[in-house]
């Protein structure tokens, strides 16, 4: 004779097999989707309000995605990235971006110059240290970069 579940533990199977469905399915659907890369655009350009401008986004985060212009400013530097290519793959354990490839028609690095002009006599302000302040809370790793022009 076989013996059948529970109901509880049936139904409880059940909701967890749906939930993990639908969490798969929208972590797919934000990679491997146009819709989806533009959806994390726009909540990256929600939290950081006018320091973060985007035009034009195709392709997927996953697979290979192109952004026209992207730009990124702070009170002490600004970045221009023109005809930008990349691929994404992010890893959940630990939570790393694993970043496949990036091409860049061209960059621009601007440091402020009322921020230079704060600093006190004598004072040196760093590229490098503007640089620092856009750092991410986690690990990044770049396997390949192509750059055209640098400015």
């Amino acid at each position: 004779m076989i013996r059948s579940w529970p109901k509880p533990i049936k139904t409880l199977l059940l909701i967890t097999a749906v939930i993990t469905v639908l969490l798969l399915g929208g972590i797919y659907a934000l990679l491997y989707t146009t819709a989806g890369a533009r959806l994390v655009f726009s909540i990256a350009q929600k939290q950081l309000g006018d320091a973060l401008e985007i035009e034009k986004i195709t392709g997927t985060i996953g697979s290979g995605l192109e952004i026209r212009s992207i730009g990124f400013r702070s009170e002490e530097i600004s970045l221009r990235a023109e005809k930008a290519r990349l691929a994404l793959a992010p890893e959940y354990f630990p939570f790393t971006i694993h970043i496949r490839y990036v091409e860049l028609a061209s960059l621009e690095i601007r440091q402020d110059e009322t921020f230079v002009e704060a600093a006190e006599p004598g004072e040196s302000i760093a590229l490098n240290e503007a640089l620092s302040s856009l750092a991410l809370p986690f690990p990044v790793n770049l396997s390949s970069l192509d750059l055209g022009v640098i400015e």
